[in-house]
């Protein structure tokens, strides 16, 4: 559901799941499927869903593990981001004192909220913190071209946005290739 953008159906699956790892006393489980149906409510603009779903996950802080207080952090900063940009920053100031040097920290996330809040050297400085195992990843590009172009580098951020379409149209081939084997493979079990 997730993946074909039915947030909606995502969500209540995640939460379902949720519940069964709370029934195991599975805490981490649990609040990780809780935080991914925050990400689900975020997707479908229930932002107070999403809120009181992590306040329900922060009360479990000292139970889970660091990768889904992470993912905590990263769900108040878009929940902050839809209230103010002054919020979203006191968010990201708290995640980069929780998680700075973490290997988990999500530098393009705080880069771009830096780069909305017209803060062009923290955003500039947090994109090249953003780790250098991932070069063919295509938001890092887009937000690499948006800082160039504010910087009045024209050329490079067109080179930039290049490597961001190319790398953008071949998520977007490889998603529709997975849909297509997937479909037939159902359609085969279904024949059998």
């Amino acid at each position: 559901y997730y993946n074909t953008l039915l947030f909606d159906a995502a969500g209540r699956n995640y939460r379902t799941a949720a519940e069964y790892y709370l029934q195991t006393g599975e805490t981490d489980r649990y609040a990780s499927n809780r935080l991914k149906e925050a990400d689900c409510a975020i997707k479908s603009d229930d932002i107070q869903s999403a809120e009181k779903i992590a306040e329900e996950v922060w009360e479990l802080r000292n139970d889970i593990s660091s990768k889904n207080l992470n993912k905590y952090f990263q769900i108040m900063i878009f929940i902050a981001e839809e209230c103010s940009i002054g919020k979203a920053l006191s968010h990201v100031s708290r995640y980069i004192d929780q998680f700075g040097s973490s290997p988990y920290m999500d530098w393009l996330l705080v880069s771009r909220i830096y780069l909305e809040a017209d803060e062009i050297q923290a955003a500039e400085a947090a994109l090249e913190r953003h780790p250098g195992n991932y070069p063919l990843n295509a938001p890092y590009y887009y937000q690499k071209a948006r800082l160039l172009e504010i910087k009045g580098m024209h050329k490079e951020a067109l080179d930039a946005y290049r490597k961001y379409i190319e790398l953008h149209s071949r998520i977007g081939s490889d998603i529709l290739s997975k849909d297509t084997k997937f479909i037939e493979e159902r359609g085969m079990h279904q024949e059998m």
